[in-house]
Parts: structure tokens; sequence; C-alpha cells
């Protein structure tokens, strides 16, 4: 309700915002030259920089709990999915993938993130707290030569949403799998 209010201002594009739970914090990657994960209040004011190197930290997203957020990164010489506090502690590898992961997403739960892989399936991450090493699980994929590319979770943790994808790039349809059964249901993209 009311007028816009920019919550900071600044000469560097941002991407992959996403608000905190509880919603007083955003979580955001700063883009234009060296990509990093930042968190800050949503007035714009305690602005953290939780990375600072020249790798690139991409697609911050917080746990269901707001303690902890999931990001994918190149720190370790491919995008693998990392973990950081809020308060840019607790720096830890999750993943070590032959492929690339991209954009990590928290089961509401908080004991699980999907991660899309390029150049192979989607994978289901354990995300528990002090849980070493992670157990990773390779989801099924949508029949023929289509990928699905997970976006996001249903609160009741039953369906994930996201697209699928064809060989050739071209998105395909609009896609929900069903945690219980495995199954896809596929919604014609138009």
């Amino acid at each position: 309700v009311g007028p816009p209010l920019p919550v900071f201002k600044s000469t560097q594009p941002i991407r992959d915002h996403q608000v905190s739970p509880d919603g007083e914090w955003v979580a955001f990657g700063q883009t234009g030259g060296q990509e990093d994960i930042f968190v800050s209040r949503m007035d714009g004011k305690e602005i953290r920089r939780l990375t600072d190197d020249g790798f690139r930290d991409r697609g911050p997203s917080w746990s269901p709990d707001g303690s902890r957020l999931a990001f994918y990164s190149d720190r370790s010489g491919t995008y693998q999915v990392w973990e950081i506090r809020p308060d840019g502690s607790g720096l830890e590898q999750w993943t070590s993938f032959k492929g690339s992961a991209n954009f990590p997403i928290w089961s509401p739960d908080g004991t699980q993130v999907v991660t899309e892989m390029i150049g192979g399936a989607w994978q289901s991450v354990d995300a528990r707290p002090a849980v070493s090493p992670r157990s990773v699980r390779p989801m099924p994929e949508v029949e023929g030569a289509e990928k699905f590319w997970p976006l996001s979770w249903s609160r009741d943790g039953r369906l994930i949403a996201g697209i699928v994808v064809h060989a050739d790039g071209g998105i395909r349809a609009v896609a929900t799998y069903t945690v219980a059964t495995g199954r896809f249901e596929k919604f014609d993209a138009g």
C-alpha cells in the first residue's frame, strides 16, 4: 500500500533478489564486474556484503527459517551450490557436480534444495544443517528430449513448478512435478 520506495541506490546492477521469510531483509547478487552476494534491510539500511572476491556468486535463496542462504558460485571451478549465513559466516560448498548447478531452491521444510543442472538432470541436495557429506540425488526428467528446470516449491511441499526446455533451448511448457508420485504435468506454454 502506498507509493513504491527505493530499497537502495547504486550504480551497479543487481539480480536474483529474494525477500527473507520474515520480510525484513532482501538478498541479492550484484553484477557489472565483480559478482557478490549481499543482504540489506528492506529500508535500504544495514547493507552487508556476504562475499567479496573475484568469483561469480549468484542466485541467493533464503532457507525457510531465514538462517541460511544457498547460492551458486564458480569458486571451485564450475558452478556449484554453496551456503552462507546472512551475517557472512559459515561459507560451505555443498556440491561437487561434474556439470554446473544453477539457482538452488529450498523445500518448504528446509530439508532439501533442488537445482537445475547445465548439461544434466536436475538434482536434489540434502540441506539439513551440519550434514556432511551432503547426499545428492538425481531427479527424473520429462519424457523425450526435454529437460525440467525447477523454479519453485508449493507451500505444502507437494509440488515443484518449473519449465520444460527442449534440447534446442526453447521453452516448451510450464510443468509441475508431484513429489510423492514422481509424475510431471505439463501445461502448454502457448
